[in-house]
């Protein structure tokens, strides 16, 4: 029997119900938390995961944050068959494995600011040799 999900929601979320039906259709039992109904808990998960929007899924103690974890309903479905599958790693080595995806996205961020930086710096220096060319 697959574990149980709590899942996030808000009323008039369409993404929510959509979510939902995939579960459903997938035979994932969860029990569903409204944010604005039960405003404390929505409040921990928010600060937790520090991404506030619906809908938030747990399942087997990990978080699971539309955009930042699944893409789509389908992906996210894909994702917890193969969780369910898994042992679930202890909380320092997933606290681990994040700070080291998380620095892995920053240095490419900031990679690609740098390029782009010197893309309008070498652009502004063009531009200013032509000015005093012209002059």
């Amino acid at each position: 029997m697959k574990e149980k999900i709590k899942i996030y929601t808000n009323e008039n979320c369409t993404y929510c119900s959509q979510v939902k039906d995939i579960l459903t259709e997938n035979n994932y039992k969860f029990e569903e938390i409204v944010a604005n109904t039960d405003s404390i808990e929505w409040n921990k998960v928010a600060v937790i995961t520090g991404i506030p929007t619906t809908p938030i899924l747990l399942f087997k103690d990990t978080y699971f944050v539309p955009g930042r974890d699944f893409n789509d309903e389908t992906h996210l479905i894909n994702i917890l068959n193969g969780f369910d599958q898994i042992e679930v790693v202890t909380t320092n080595e997933l606290i681990l494995e994040r700070i080291k995806t998380l620095t892995y996205y920053f240095n490419n961020a900031f990679g690609r600011l740098y390029t782009d930086i010197q893309l309008i710096k070498n652009k502004l220096n063009i531009e200013e040799n032509e000015h005093k060319s012209t002059s």
